[in-house]
C-alpha cells in the first residue's frame, strides 16, 4: 500500500513538474502574427509594432505574416488550420466577424478562434477624392444621381462590403462598387480617382485629409470623433444606424493553451499602455483597449448579431 502511495504521489509530482516547466519554456521558437492583408494598412503597422515590443519581453522573434486574399479569408483559415501549439496567432479585423455572412466558401470565421485580446477601436470615415464636388453626403447622393455610371466605391473587404450595401439600403446612392484586397490598394484607388469614394479607418486616411487629397463627409461612430471634431455622424448626414466601429484583435487557433493565451494577452496589454505605442495608436484614430480573452469574446459575440442584421437590411447574400 505505501509502496502504491508513493507511486501515486511521484506520478502526481511529475506531471505538475512537467506542466510547469512547460509553462516556462513557451515560447522556445519564433511566434508568427498572421495578419489577412497586404503590407502597408494601419492593421500592418500595428502589428509590426506589437511585435517589436513583444519580442524582447518573451525572449523570442515576433514575425509578422501577411496573408492577404479574398476578404481576409486567407489568412483567417491559415490560423484556423495552423497547430494549436502557441506559435501561431492572428491580427484581425471585423471582416473576421462577417466573412460567412459575404463568402459562401469562407469554412472559418473569428467565433472559430480563440480570442486573445481586444487592442484598439475606432470609427471609419466616409471621404471623398476631392475631384468630387461634395461636400456633404447629400451633395455626394446628388452626383451620383447626375453621374451614375462616373461614382464608384473602392471596398477593402468583406465588412466594408456590407457598410456600402447598408448605405446603399438607407440612400439608394447610384454608385458601382470596385473590391480591392486591403487599405493600401484602396487608398491608392481613391487617391488617384479610379474610385470615386471610400469608407476607411481615419488613421488610413488622416494624412490625405490634412494634405486636401480626400475630403471627409461624415463618421461613422456614434459620436463625432475628437480628431475630427467638424466632422458630422452618419446619424447627423442621414444615415442612420451606419455605426462601423473598425477593431483589431489577437486570437489564436482553437485549443491553444489557456496559460499561452493569457500570456500572450498579458504581453500585449503591456505593450499597449507604454506611452510611445499608446500615442501612436491614437494618432492612427483608434483608442488602445488591451481587453483579457474573456473580454474580447463578449466582444465578439456583440459583433456577431450587429452585423448580422446589417446584412439582412441589405439584403445581402453570400457570394
Amino acid at each position: 500500500m505505501r509502496n502504491l502511495a508513493r507511486l501515486l504521489l511521484a506520478t502526481l509530482v511529475f506531471g505538475f513538474s512537467s506542466s510547469l516547466t512547460a509553462a516556462q519554456e513557451w515560447p522556445e521558437k519564433p511566434i508568427r502574427l498572421v495578419i489577412p492583408f497586404a503590407p502597408g494598412g494601419t492593421i500592418d503597422i500595428l502589428a509590426r509594432a506589437l511585435a517589436q515590443k513583444i519580442s524582447p519581453r518573451v525572449g523570442q522573434p515576433v514575425l509578422v505574416e501577411n496573408r492577404p486574399g479574398a476578404g481576409g479569408q486567407l489568412g483567417i483559415e491559415h490560423v484556423a488550420r495552423s497547430p494549436a501549439d502557441g506559435y501561431t496567432f492572428g491580427v484581425f479585423p471585423p471582416s473576421s466577424v462577417v466573412i460567412k455572412l459575404t463568402n459562401k466558401n469562407a469554412e472559418h470565421d473569428i467565433r472559430d478562434l480563440a480570442p486573445v485580446t481586444l487592442i484598439s477601436y475606432g470609427p471609419q470615415v466616409i471621404a471623398v477624392n476631392t475631384r468630387i464636388p461634395a461636400t456633404t453626403v447629400k451633395e455626394l447622393l446628388d452626383y451620383g444621381a447626375a453621374n451614375p455610371d462616373s461614382l464608384n466605391f473602392g471596398s477593402t473587404g468583406a465588412v466594408n462590403l456590407l457598410d456600402f450595401e447598408y448605405f446603399r439600403s438607407i440612400t439608394d446612392i447610384k454608385s458601382a462598387i470596385i473590391p480591392y484586397n486591403g487599405g493600401t490598394p484602396t487608398l491608392l484607388a481613391v487617391m488617384s480617382n479610379q474610385v470615386q469614394w471610400v469608407i476607411m479607418p481615419i488613421g488610413v486616411i488622416d494624412r490625405q485629409l490634412n494634405e486636401g487629397s480626400l475630403r471627409a463627409l461624415a463618421v461613422t461612430s456614434k459620436t463625432r470623433w475628437p480628431s475630427l471634431p467638424n466632422v458630422p455622424t452618419a446619424d447627423e448626414s442621414g444615415v442612420p444606424g451606419l455605426e462601423s466601429v473598425i477593431w483589431n484583435g489577437v486570437v489564436a487557433p482553437a485549443n491553444t493553451p489557456a496559460r499561452i493565451i493569457d500570456r500572450m494577452a498579458t504581453e500585449i496589454r503591456t505593450a499597449i499602455k507604454e506611452p510611445d505605442l499608446a500615442d501612436r495608436m491614437k494618432a492612427w484614430g483608434t483608442e488602445p483597449v488591451g481587453s483579457t480573452p474573456a473580454e474580447f469574446q463578449k466582444w465578439i459575440d456583440s459583433e456577431v448579431p450587429k452585423w448580422r442584421n446589417v446584412a439582412e437590411k441589405a439584403g445581402v447574400q453570400p457570394q
